[in-house]
């Protein structure tokens, strides 16, 4: 991940400013809607879509027991390693490069489409 960083900043003279964006008021509106979706999504839909797909359940279950295996290497790729990536590859290249090509209402629904055609039907 390093050299990937390192070859994005000097090939594209692209900025990382990590604690650029960060107040109070937004640390706050993440942790509010961290809870709305936990309630939403976790005690609402889950219930719902586990009962309609069992064997769905029993794979993510499986997951999860997999996971547990190696908890520090794990809390390293889903919370730190696979956010960063996604955002510099999302916002960074595809964002940045497509807004110049085709503008920014264009670009940005292609990066929606791009973006919940991967994490939804993977």
């Amino acid at each position: 991940m390093a050299s990937f960083l390192f070859l994005l900043v000097r090939k594209n003279a692209f900025r990382i400013e990590i604690l650029k964006n960060i107040s109070g008021k937004g640390i706050l509106l993440a942790v509010e809607c961290s809870a709305l979706f936990f309630f939403l999504l976790d005690k609402g839909l889950d219930v719902i879509l586990a009962n309609a797909f069992p064997s769905s359940e029993a794979s993510y279950q499986e997951a999860l027991i997999s996971l547990s295996k190696t908890p520090i290497i794990t809390l390293i790729q889903v919370c730190l390693l696979a956010p960063v990536l996604e955002e510099i590859l999302m916002r960074g290249f595809l964002l940045g490069g497509w807004s110049i090509v085709y503008g920014k209402p264009a670009a940005l629904s292609k990066i929606i489409s791009i973006f919940s055609d991967y994490k939804f039907i993977r």
